[in-house]
């Protein structure tokens, strides 16, 4: 997996496989713990988009402020044309994720399925992923989120979130494995290292109140 830390191998990636695809859980999967945490007036960022339809299923449930990142400027290229019919509610930008170029206390919530682990599976995984979540406490408003859908061993993603200096406390919620004839949802050649049956939401949770209706 040390590849997905690399640009060019997603770069290769959606320049030949730019149907869209979902790691881990579809929409439907996640749908209610989304709408549990998130709330459609949230100005939201979605980190490590990829072609993934999650923004566009969002955008249908109602939150029309969303950002999605990714550091492939390939496919931020094919998302813009495919989802120009939705814009401005939703925006996409070319962007390391070790390194968010947004003011503090930009977002309500960060939404994040998979892309944890693809910076962990990285040649700096652990130097990135501390870098990555506490850009992510950085930029979080008082009482925001940070949604994280993972299929890491949960005694080693656990602690890795639980870090005093992100400020946010942490919520483990399992959620069942897609069945394997469910179209589109993909787990990395070396990934699936979930519970047998599930994968995990981290919901990570900043302190201060969200006054947001």
């Amino acid at each position: 997996m040390s590849q997905y830390g690399h640009p060019p191998y997603w770069s290769s990636r959606y320049s030949t496989s730019p149907t869209p695809f979902e790691w881990y859980q579809n929409y439907t999967g996640i749908r209610a713990h989304i709408h549990t945490h998130l709330k459609p007036s949230h100005k939201v960022l979605q980190v490590g988009g990829g072609n993934s339809e999650v923004a566009e299923s969002m955008h249908g449930d109602g939150y029309h402020d969303l950002t999605t990142v990714d550091i492939s400027p390939i496919v931020i290229e094919q998302m813009l044309e495919r989802t120009a019919r939705l814009t401005p509610s939703l925006t996409w930008l070319v962007m390391d994720v070790t390194s968010l170029e947004f003011p503090d206390e930009s977002f309500d919530a960060v939404f994040d399925k998979g892309l944890l682990d693809t910076v962990l599976a990285g040649d700096r995984g652990a130097a990135d992923a501390g870098k990555f979540l506490t850009g992510v406490s950085r930029i979080l408003r008082p009482g925001g989120c940070y949604f994280c859908v993972s299929c890491g061993v949960l005694e080693e993603t656990l602690p890795l979130l639980q870090n005093q200096d992100y400020s946010w406390t942490v919520e483990v919620v399992p959620v069942p494995k897609p069945r394997a004839s469910e179209d589109k949802v993909k787990t990395p050649p070396a990934g699936g290292k979930g519970g047998e049956d599930c994968h995990y939401i981290y919901v990570c949770k900043t302190g201060g109140h969200d006054d947001e209706g």
